[in-house]
């Protein structure tokens, strides 16, 4: 009895601190970046979750003048989960919302991404600063992209057609007389002996849905593309 005794009380403690500490979390804004490092003409995923937040307003983005932005929506979250680092459990609750963002940079360079800001009970609530690290293109000769237009001059909401080519360098000898894409080419360089390779030509950004406001494709995609990609030879 003793013992029953002595555990009760201190058990209702560690419950009545547990509600405690519940009740008192503090609104926080947490950013996530899906990368560090893109290419120029790459996106990243931004994502600002309020949490621990009541009824919140999407949070404010000032200061991004070097990114196109747009927004993927937000989520609802309520759930808790465990995480064990070097043994050590840690719960992490995330109440609140979670607003989604596809980020294009506009230029190269080491850009800043400004801390985003929320209202939380006539308070604002910082999130932090990120750095994305856009990198430019090399000088190359491989492949080429030109863009041409269907007319000189339009009128204002007049629609026009542009044209994307892209152009991939031949294969060099004895491959000469391949496609640089469609084909297999042999690759004579393996001191095992030839082997046969495809080629691979990756365009991350061009689905239909990442194409930029106001642009819209001809044809989908996947209509000419499909044969290729069926092949193997190019991932987009």
């Amino acid at each position: 009895m003793i013992v029953m005794k002595t555990i009760i009380p201190i058990f209702m403690a560690i419950v009545a601190l547990s509600a405690s500490a519940a009740a008192a979390a503090e609104p926080e804004v947490i950013v996530e970046l899906g990368s560090d490092r893109v290419y120029q003409g790459e996106s990243v995923l931004y994502r600002v979750t309020l949490n621990n937040f009541n009824n919140p307003s999407p949070p404010r983005l000032e200061g991004f003048d070097n990114f196109r932005i747009e927004s993927l929506g937000q989520t609802s979250l309520n759930s808790t989960f465990t995480r064990i680092i070097n043994g050590r459990v840690t719960t992490v609750e995330r109440r609140g919302e979670q607003y989604s963002y596809r980020l294009t940079p506009l230029k190269a360079g080491l850009l800043r991404l400004p801390a985003p800001t929320a209202k939380a009970g006539g308070k604002t609530i910082s999130g932090s600063e990120k750095l994305l690290d856009v990198i430019a293109p090399d000088e190359q000769d491989l492949v080429i992209m030109e863009l041409t237009v269907d007319r000189q001059s339009v009128y204002p909401m007049q629609p026009f057609e542009l044209t994307l080519s892209i152009l991939v360098k031949g294969l060099p000898s004895p491959n000469s007389d391949h496609n640089p894409v469609a084909d297999r080419f042999t690759d004579r360089s393996d001191l095992m002996g030839s082997r046969s390779l495809p080629r691979n030509l990756q365009i991350p950004w061009l689905p239909d849905d990442n194409l930029p406001e106001g642009i819209e494709p001809a044809e989908s995609w996947q209509r000419w593309l499909q044969p290729l990609q069926n092949q193997g030879r190019i991932q987009a």
